[in-house]
């Protein structure tokens, strides 16, 4: 495992922040989505049952800057999705091929959640949530970093 100076990490931080704040995020059942909804495109999905996948070419963009592959930049992102999102995650998988299709459906039925039906997602994480859809328009990822 590759070991980051605590200011690289800041750097990453503040890298992260910027690339992923108008991100959407979109509930359905025991996924939660995060997507760029202008471009069509999809970023990140956190299951309930913990497991992170992320989209591989987004993310190799962010970090080239800092000259970082996916083995070494994955569990910074692992723990900072975790941080933010506050879902823990334990496994992270890289995927590379188009998911359009799966947000085409999504954006159609997306399986709402409620502090009812929160499809093994914690309640705080359901109610975080909640409370921001009551708030703004679209949850946006940049909502979570205030």
């Amino acid at each position: 495992m590759v070991s980051l100076h605590p200011r690289l990490l800041k750097l990453i931080d503040y890298r992260l922040k910027g690339s992923v704040k108008n991100l959407t995020l979109i509930p359905d059942g025991s996924d939660l989505w995060m997507v760029d909804l202008e471009s069509n495109q999809w970023v990140i999905s956190i299951s309930s049952s913990g497991i992170l996948k992320y989209n591989l070419k987004f993310f190799n963009d962010v970090f080239a800057v800092f000259s970082l592959r996916w083995d070494e930049y994955q569990i910074v992102l692992k723990g900072w999705f975790e941080k933010i999102i506050k879902v823990p995650i334990r496994q992270i998988q890289r995927v590379s091929g188009d998911m359009s299709y799966v947000l085409e459906k999504i954006k159609k039925r997306a399986d709402k959640w409620s502090l009812n039906k929160r499809y093994e997602f914690s309640y705080k994480v359901v109610k975080e949530y909640l409370e921001k859809k009551d708030i703004y328009e679209e949850v946006k990822l940049e909502n979570y970093f205030l």
